[in-house]
Formats: structure tokens, C-alpha cells, sequence
């Protein structure tokens, strides 16, 4: 456990003793470390956050000081001061009379300070608060700095697990999960689209016959050279069946061709096989996505995927066809 980690831990076991009773920012705590949990996002920690501070608006730069969150519209002038005071590492008091110089005569009680975590680094402003007493002022940083390292540490790992889901690790083509949500929203992914399915030649037989290593470079390759010609849109369902859904109408056979062309030469040279035969098998259909379903469009693409085996088999070897 991280000294962060063990630090949250004391602090939410502190609060569950109600050790922290006096202190307005408490129950804040909790509700925004719970509406985290419960994915309501930024917007409700904020919202929670501005009531224990009992604040009208609580802004969050990045480390480029760009405003990633907010709870209501803010000063334009307010990023110009923030932006001068981590330029110049001005100190907390130089910060608070430019701040007091731009915003004279307002009521613009001001809180800054930053939270850092592995990666990054975030600004906290919070405006219009009605915090004066010093050591109160303190506590409610300190707290709050633990509940956004929380917010943080937990979008970061989101993020991270989001990218991992969304690209399959061993080809690098987009995954499942993405493919379920474009097959989902076709008509937000363009009006007409060419629409592809493929496999690939005997990778059974390759795996059985020289190994799993072998058959997985079989897979990345086949990708790389999909990818090379239908850039982002090569999907992996499972095991060596891919799908490719492309705008508009595409030259699928010469695209197709150049892949396989390009596949043949990578794996003679890689893998130096050279008796076996790497090739990608592909069905294909065009079609309008507000008339056709992704559904249609697969059956429709899959069955010429089978009709494009039953002509390579019955030009070549049937044991072939029997390992598949």
C-alpha cells in the first residue's frame, strides 16, 4: 500500500468516527468520494465540493493549463492569472494580490492550490468562498486534496482500462467492444459503408503444425497489412475472424490484394515457411446504413466470406480444406 493509498485509508476511517465533526467540508467527502464511485462524474464531485466550501464555482486546469472542469462559467481573466502564477512559480501570496488587483471591488474570495499525482499535475481554483478562518482554510485543502487524489488516481485507471479494452493486445486491431458500439450507431459512422469479413488461411494447422508463436505473427501481420489499408477500421471479433467497416464505397479485391500480396512477403521473411501458403479471406457488401442493418450486413459480407473459401478450396488441395 502507497503512502497516498494508507493515507486515504486513515482519513475515510477518521471520517466514518465522525472524528472531523465541525468541520462543514466532512460530509462534502463522502458524498463526493461516493458519486465517484457511483460514476457521476466530475460535474456532481464538483457540485459537492463547491457546497463544503461553500463556494459559488471550483475550476481544475491541467498541467497545460487548460480548464478540464467546471462547475459553472468562469472569469476569462482567471486562466491569465493561473497561467502567470505557474509560469513565473510565482509564491501563494504573489498569486492572491493579482488576483485581488484584477477582480478590485468583487467579491472574489479565492483558494488555489495544486494536487499531484503520478502523472500529472492539476490546479484546483475555488471562487467566491466563504472559508476565512486560516486554520479551517487548511483542514478543508488537506481533505479535499485526499478526495482528489481519489478522483484522479480513479480516472486515470478508467482511462487506462478503456484503452485496454478497445484494442485488441496481441494484433493491435480495434476490439469487440468497439465493434459492438459502431455495429450499434452505423448511421452516426457515415451514411454508406463497405462492410468486410475475414479470416485467415489454415491458422489451425499452422498453430498445430509450428506453434502458437508462429500463428500469432501470422495474426499481427495480417493486421498490419489490413490496417495499412483500411486505416482504424479493422475490427478483431475472435480468435482469426476480423471485421473491416470502411465509409463509403471501397475497392475492397485491390485493397484485399495488396494486403495478401504484402502478407505473403512478410511472413516468407519472417517466418521463412516457405512451403505454406498465408493468405487473407475476405467476403464483402456495400450498402446504405439507414436501409440496412449491421446484423444484414454482416450475414450478407460472411456469406461471401464462405462462398470465397469454397472457390479457394476447389482450386486447391481438399485436405486443406478438412484442417480448417
Amino acid at each position: 500500500m502507497t503512502n497516498k493509498e494508507r493515507t486515504y485509508q486513515k482519513f475515510m476511517e477518521r471520517l466514518d468516527k465522525d472524528e472531523y465533526i465541525g468541520d462543514p467540508f466532512v460530509g462534502c467527502i463522502k458524498m463526493m468520494v461516493s458519486a465517484l464511485i457511483a460514476k457521476d462524474g466530475f460535474r456532481t464531485a464538483l457540485e459537492t465540493l463547491c457546497l463544503g466550501f461553500g463556494s459559488d464555482n471550483i475550476v481544475i486546469y491541467s498541467q497545460n493549463m487548460k480548464a478540464i472542469a467546471c462547475y459553472k462559467k468562469y472569469p476569462a481573466q482567471l486562466t491569465n492569472i493561473i497561467k502567470a502564477h505557474v509560469k513565473n512559480h510565482n509564491k501563494e501570496e504573489e498569486f492572491y494580490e493579482e488576483f485581488d488587483k484584477t477582480f478590485a471591488g468583487k467579491k472574489r474570495n479565492v483558494i488555489i492550490y495544486s494536487v499531484q499525482t503520478d502523472k500529472h499535475i492539476f490546479y484546483i481554483v475555488i471562487l467566491d468562498n466563504d472559508i476565512i478562518d486560516k486554520e479551517l482554510k487548511n483542514d478543508t485543502i488537506d481533505a479535499s486534496k485526499i478526495a482528489f487524489y481519489t478522483i484522479f488516481d480513479n480516472y486515470e485507471l478508467v482511462r487506462q482500462l478503456k484503452a485496454n479494452s478497445d484494442i485488441d493486445a496481441l494484433t493491435g486491431a480495434k476490439s469487440r467492444f468497439v465493434y459492438q458500439r459502431v455495429s450499434r450507431k452505423l448511421t452516426q459512422f457515415a451514411p454508406d459503408i463497405t462492410f468486410v469479413v475475414c479470416d485467415l488461411l489454415s491458422l489451425k494447422r499452422i498453430n498445430d503444425k509450428f506453434g502458437h508463436p508462429v500463428g500469432d505473427t501470422y495474426l499481427k501481420n495480417a493486421v498490419k497489412c489490413m490496417q495499412k489499408q483500411f486505416p482504424n477500421y479493422v475490427y478483431k471479433l475472435g480468435g482469426d475472424e476480423f471485421v473491416i467497416i470502411a465509409p463509403g464505397k471501397q475497392d475492397v479485391d485491390k485493397k484485399m490484394g495488396a494486403a495478401n500480396a504484402e502478407l505473403k512477403k512478410t511472413m516468407k521473411h519472417s517466418v521463412r515457411k516457405a512451403e505454406e501458403v498465408y493468405y487473407i479471406n475476405y467476403g464483402y457488401t456495400y450498402g446504405k446504413t439507414a436501409e440496412i442493418s449491421a446484423e444484414m450486413f454482416y450475414k450478407t459480407a460472411d456469406d461471401k466470406l464462405a462462398e470465397d473459401k469454397r472457390q479457394y478450396y476447389s482450386k486447391h488441395n481438399t485436405a486443406e480444406r478438412r484442417t480448417r
